[in-house]
């Protein structure tokens, strides 16, 4: 495609469209009148500044009432910087508002992607919190084949400093094959039950 004008126009004025997108977040988040929930969710999909984007996860953390609200925050376990944060929010709204059935089947897909994230500290907390709300074990082929990317690569390694999650996915394992895995070979054996040959 050839370079017209018009593209030239753009490319010169797009640190300035960032720099306004960034400036009005932040002007949202700064308010004498907390933002609404939805305002927050809006600044965390468009602000570019992690600190902005942090700030709209307390700010979200301080509105969210309804599983809906809980629901929207779901793609945001991926994030590279919010994962973590948004690991604990959701724990701790869904210690006290437990998923029903109907709402287990709208959230799985969002806790399959989640789960594989590269992120071990947020796969395992969703791993974790996932045993804590027992989570239906009809989602254990889901759970298993779509969401094994990090708990395999975690079962792999060898560095030192991954015995603490492979001990974080045990108890995940072992709730949904209704049996005791207290190893790596054990996980590794049921894990591949469910990876394509």
């Amino acid at each position: 495609m050839p370079d017209t004008s018009a593209v030239r126009a753009l490319r010169r004025k797009a640190p300035q469209l960032n720099q306004a997108r960034y400036e009005a977040a932040l002007q949202q988040l700064q308010r004498p009148v907390a933002p609404t929930f939805e305002q927050a969710v809006a600044t965390l999909c468009y602000a570019t500044a992690d600190t902005v984007r942090e700030k709209a996860v307390a700010q979200a953390a301080s509105r969210l009432q309804f599983a809906a609200q809980a629901q929207q925050l779901l793609p945001f376990l991926r994030d590279a910087t919010l994962g973590i944060q948004v690991m604990q929010l959701l724990r701790g709204y869904y210690r006290y508002h437990p998923p029903t059935t109907a709402e287990w089947a709208r959230i799985m897909p969002e806790l399959v992607v989640g789960l594989s994230t590269p992120d071990p500290i947020v796969a395992t907390g969703l791993a974790t919190w996932l045993t804590e709300q027992q989570v239906p074990r009809t989602y254990a082929r889901q759970l298993l084949t779509k969401g094994a990317v990090t708990q395999l690569e975690i079962l792999h390694g060898r560095h030192p400093d991954l015995v603490v999650f492979k001990q974080q996915l045990y108890p995940f394992l072992s709730y949904l094959s209704a049996t005791e895995i207290r190893t790596e070979q054990a996980a590794l054996a049921y894990l591949g039950q469910f990876q394509p040959r």
